[in-house]
């Protein structure tokens, strides 16, 4: 029968012992319908492995609530004299934006409150029913303070959370540790205003800021790290207002407290809103001075999707008497769907010599050619990713994979660490080596065991597989010049 059909001789040999030479994978090609149906009112169903469903969302960065979290929002603003006494209008104005601000991020920092506890404890009294706050004031209520409103769907308990002002008025940190016995996880938010300290308060402050960096280096996961704030230096020239483009201003040069503090912070990641936060009235001019920093590794921030939100230009908050500062927003979350996503495969798959054969096969076996209109289309892309799910099932299972068959793996494992995802972390467990060596679960918590290396070898084999790509688009040019 396969020789009449014409299959070649290498095909017949897989049609005959499929199991034997599609490592397992043959079952998916049977559980399709059969092709003795002339019609298909419903297209074949998934196959496996097309979907990946999002359990424990954000456990990495709420390491003490109560419940998994599909939201998780950090906030900075310079209010620029938050409680002005002197102005009670102002004043109510400013704590009306803060308060909106406030509600809807998880971490909210303040800076520049002037002001006391008994003013913090009176006009917030209502957010406080959601919220824990931390706050750092000066002797004098006419300049300084920092204020961290922390929620209490992230931290229930405020046991959990520790609170130390490094720099009065200037400089708070907070640690949110894990209320079990091992107090392994953990996440340190500073709330920094960098305006006038001496170099001995920003060495101290700095040396602590690189213990927490190289603290969470290990395990960056489940030992975040951000920092947010006014830092008073730009990471870009300034943003003029009569002109639509980012023109180059006076280069400032910075105090030596400031050189300092931004040599740190270049061992982290910076969120980055590209746009001013910070209008300057002398040079009618933006400046980005509030800032958001993360420690997070970039294998990582490749599988997350920030959004930064600046609610408002900071000309016109000026001109409106509220601040010369624009609130920062940055936030992620997580689909509703429990299905979760359809993840796309990587072009090595659909350029593998395998790819065609397979998707004949699935074309052949569904009877594609009986189907009409919308319905033949929506069949044909399941069987297309079928057939992908096939060709990198089987590369997978060659004792050396592909350099692009590591980096999917390292993304997955990435993925599993971030999601939790005990599930898929069993099967990668039982059946990858390359995930063997870098995974494990310790105390219902998948963990990576060694994250500089993890790292390191993530970073390697990207590099590989960028170098290759792009070489191959090369030729793919050269060869499209070489045909006109």
């Amino acid at each position: 029968m396969l020789e009449q059909m014409g299959y070649a001789p290498w095909r017949q040999i897989l049609l005959k012992s499929p199991e034997k030479h599609l490592g397992g994978t043959w079952t998916l090609l049977i559980s399709l319908k059969s092709t003795d149906r002339t019609s298909s009112p419903k297209p074949c169903p998934c196959l496996r492995g097309l979907k990946t469903a999002f359990s424990g969302a954000f456990s990495t960065l709420t390491p003490a609530a109560p419940c998994k979290q599909a939201f998780f929002g950090v906030g900075t603003w310079n209010a620029n004299g938050l409680f002005c006494i002197s102005d009670y209008a102002k004043m109510c104005r400013k704590i009306k934006i803060a308060i909106k601000h406030i509600k809807k991020s998880s971490i909210f920092c303040v800076q520049e409150a002037h002001g006391n506890e008994a003013l913090l404890q009176k006009h917030f009294r209502k957010v406080l029913l959601d919220y824990h706050v931390f706050s750092s004031f000066l002797s004098g209520q006419g300049s300084g303070g920092v204020l961290t409103f922390v929620s209490k769907k992230n931290a229930s308990n405020r046991e959990c959370i520790n609170s130390e002002a490094l720099v009065c008025g200037r400089v708070l940190k907070i640690t949110i540790s894990n209320p079990s016995f091992e107090r392994s996880e953990q996440q340190v938010v500073y709330n920094v205003h960098i305006f006038g300290p001496d170099l001995p308060r920003m060495r101290e402050f700095c040396g602590e800021l690189e213990l927490d960096i190289v603290s969470g280096g290990d395990n960056p996961l489940h030992r975040s790290l951000f920092v947010l704030g006014d830092f008073n230096f730009s990471n870009r020239g300034k943003f003029a207002f009569s002109e639509p483009v980012e023109v180059c201003g006076i280069n400032d040069t910075l105090p030596p407290a400031s050189r300092l503090l931004k040599s740190a912070l270049a061992k982290l990641i910076e969120i980055d809103s590209q746009l001013p936060t910070r209008y300057d009235t002398i040079r009618d001019c933006g400046r980005k001075l509030d800032r958001v920093f993360c420690n997070l590794p970039p294998l990582v921030c490749t599988l997350v999707d920030w959004v930064i939100s600046i609610p408002y230009c900071p000309k016109e908050l000026y001109k409106s008497g509220m601040s010369d500062h624009t609130p920062v927003l940055a936030s992620i979350s997580k689909k509703a769907n429990s299905d979760g996503i359809l993840l796309r495969f990587p072009p090595e798959v659909y350029g593998h010599h395998l790819y065609g054969f397979f998707l004949d096969e699935l074309c052949w076996r569904e009877a594609l050619h009986l189907n009409t209109g919308f319905e033949k289309l929506y069949l044909l892309k399941n069987l297309m990713r079928g057939a992908a799910e096939l060709v990198r099932d089987h590369c997978q299972s060659v004792d050396c994979p592909e350099i692009w068959i590591n980096s999917q793996t390292f993304r997955t494992m990435a993925r599993i660490v971030w999601n939790q995802d005990h599930a898929l972390a069993q099967s990668i467990l039982e059946r990858d080596v390359l995930a063997q060596t870098h995974l494990e679960i310790v105390n219902n918590k998948v963990m990576i065991k060694d994250f500089l290396l993890f790292t390191n070898e993530s970073d390697a084999v990207n590099s590989v597989l960028a170098q290759q790509r792009g070489e191959s688009l090369e030729r793919q040019i050269g060869q499209t010049k070489a045909n006109y």
